[in-house]
């Protein structure tokens, strides 16, 4: 679904297992999902430090900035409470996939 559907829909799929659409946004610690590259506003918290150590380890960081990594992306995971900020959130067992056009020089 998309990152806006989703938004509309969270508080009805908490327990529920989902896939949403958007910008997968990290510095190098938090993981969320945001409706925009570049974007700092957390939309949707992503619960998966895994993600972002795999992108620090794999992809050298962007410098400037508090986005080190975005990229258009496709995440999978368990819808959960809201956070006490009031922001939906993805947990359990969050998988991404990327979508990337272009060359990466690893």
């Amino acid at each position: 679904m998309t990152l806006p559907d989703f938004l509309t829909m969270a508080d009805s799929l908490v327990g529920q297992s989902v896939r949403v659409e958007g910008w997968l946004t990290s510095d190098t610690v938090n993981v969320w999902l945001a409706d925009r590259p570049h974007s700092e506003e957390e939309l949707v918290v992503v619960q998966a430090p895994h993600i972002a150590e795999w992108l620090l380890r794999h992809i050298p960081p962007r410098l400037g900035g508090v986005c080190a990594y975005y990229f258009e992306a496709e995440v999978s995971g368990v819808v959960q409470s809201r956070s006490s900020e009031g922001t939906p959130v993805l947990g359990g067992e969050v998988r991404a996939v990327l979508k990337f056009a272009g060359r990466l020089h690893v």
